[in-house]
């Protein structure tokens, strides 16, 4: 069952990233000219964008060419390097769980409404690992792993959990903004 969710989500990032290039494919401006660039679109939008005005950023799936910011959600089995706070949460009687706290003055492109509500990425690995970064701000390369969180009183839930990769190491850029 994991190895198919995971199998899943490589061909949703796949289809995701083939729509995004054939959206933009080898036509450049001239692509994005034919598709009706609007002329009141702002400056980093025009000549030869791949943007252009529209709505999104609820999470659904983002269309080339239909937005301006395009957001995402990570991708399970993705590596990214991202850039936030670690934050730990009491979830029960002496119970913690880490979380990583997403930048989006770094990383505008995860903005989307639904990410905006909840900027926390739970973090794999144990507390004792994650409180030596508690309230600081760091840059982490990681692998983003779909999984279900159970959730006392709760429906369990799809999430993406983020897991540090051994290739990587862990950078601290200060406190917590």
């Amino acid at each position: 069952m994991r190895e198919r969710k995971r199998l899943l989500g490589q061909l949703i990032a796949s289809a995701l990233f083939a729509s995004f290039l054939w959206g933009i494919g080898g036509w450049g401006g001239s692509q994005a000219q034919a598709s009706g660039l609007d002329a009141n679109a702002p400056e980093s939008c025009r000549e030869g964008s791949i943007c252009r005005k529209g709505g999104g950023g609820s999470g659904e799936v983002p269309t080339p060419l239909e937005i301006y910011n395009q957001k995402v959600e990570l991708a399970d089995g993705e590596r990214y390097i991202l850039i936030g706070n670690v934050v730990l949460a009491e979830e029960g009687r002496d119970r913690w769980k880490a979380y990583f706290e997403i930048d989006f003055a770094e990383h505008p492109w995860l903005a989307t409404e639904k990410r905006k509500k909840s900027p926390f990425y739970p973090l794999e690995g144990p507390i004792s690992y994650w409180k030596q970064f508690r309230g600081l701000r760091i840059k982490m390369p990681c692998e983003a792993r779909g999984i279900i969180l159970q959730r006392e009183g709760r429906e369990p839930e799809y999430a993406i959990q983020l897991r540090p990769t051994r290739q990587g190491v862990i950078v601290t850029l200060g406190s917590a903004r």
